[in-house]
This record gives C-alpha cells, sequence and structure tokens, in this order.
C-alpha cells in the first residue's frame, strides 16, 4: 500500500493485531488509548480557555499560542497542514468546523476539537478501528466523523 495509509500499515508487521512488536511500535503522538469522553476530556483544558475544574493548568498566553499558526506547508507524513501548538487549524487541506477551532484525529477514526471561542471540546472514539480507505490508497473520514464535523461546522458558529 502506497501514500500515508502504507507509511502507518507497512511500518510493522500487521498480521497480529495483539503483537508485540505492533505493540511497542514507535508513533509518536499515537498509539493513545482511550474513548470519546477521555478525549473529551483531554481537549477540554484547551476548549475551556487552560481551566479545568477550576484550577488554571494553562496560561491563556499558551492558549491563543496554540490557536496561532506556527507553521503551514508541506508535513512529510501528512501533506499540506496548518499547524498550531501541536493541533491542527482550520484551513482548506484540513477543515475544522470553525476558524477558531483546534483540531486533531488519530488513525483509527478518532477525533477531538477544541474551540476556546466557544468554550467547547469534543471527542469522537469509534467502536472499532476503522480505515476506509478512498481512491489512489488515499485515507479518508468515517462516514459518521465526516456527519459529526459537518454537524460542529454548522452549531459552533451560533455558541
Amino acid at each position: 500500500m502506497d501514500g500515508m495509509a502504507g507509511k502507518l500499515l507497512n511500518a510493522v508487521d500487521q498480521s497480529d493485531a495483539f503483537s508485540w512488536s505492533r505493540a511497542c511500535a514507535e508513533n509518536p503522538g499515537g498509539t493513545g488509548f482511550g474513548n470519546g469522553r477521555s478525549i473529551a476530556l483531554a481537549c477540554g483544558i484547551v476548549g475551556n480557555n487552560g481551566v479545568w475544574d477550576g484550577q488554571r493548568i494553562l496560561s491563556p498566553e499558551i492558549i491563543a499560542l496554540a490557536g496561532t499558526e506556527q507553521a503551514y506547508g508541506p508535513d512529510p507524513y501528512l501533506g499540506m497542514i496548518r499547524w498550531g501548538l501541536g493541533f491542527g487549524l482550520h484551513s482548506k487541506e484540513f477543515p475544522a468546523p470553525t476558524p477558531s477551532s483546534m483540531h486533531w484525529g488519530g488513525f483509527g477514526g478518532s477525533w477531538g476539537l477544541m474551540d476556546p471561542r466557544a468554550d467547547v471540546s469534543v471527542g469522537f472514539a469509534p467502536n472499532n478501528w476503522v480505515v476506509p480507505e478512498g481512491a489512489n490508497d488515499q485515507l479518508k473520514l468515517d462516514a459518521r466523523l465526516h456527519r459529526f464535523i459537518e454537524v460542529s461546522a454548522k452549531v459552533l458558529p451560533a455558541l
């Protein structure tokens, strides 16, 4: 398999999803385990402007920097992307529901959204690892996640 899917899937033996080599594969920022609630809770720190459960975790300056473009260009792994501090920012190539949203997703279809302007965080995790492929071995969004992002784009601007 070529493209991003090939880089991910061909890196380690895929014959056993629970193999030691696969579990130990170096995948910075990946191999996380959680559910939609845990993703939303983690994103909540940014979505709530750095405050979680009444405690300031991140300064307003860091939250502002997280949502400020740090780089915009070709990433050898992901292609064209607009980066904040560790999160994708709205762009033609990686659209977010709103221009003030920061977002990131996982290879299996998980997705986190933070919008400090709307004071919102959202997490999505499918029950099964879904890797839908499009043309030319390019990955495409799971239809459920695609609908979720479309609805977010309609709701968030009104908040």
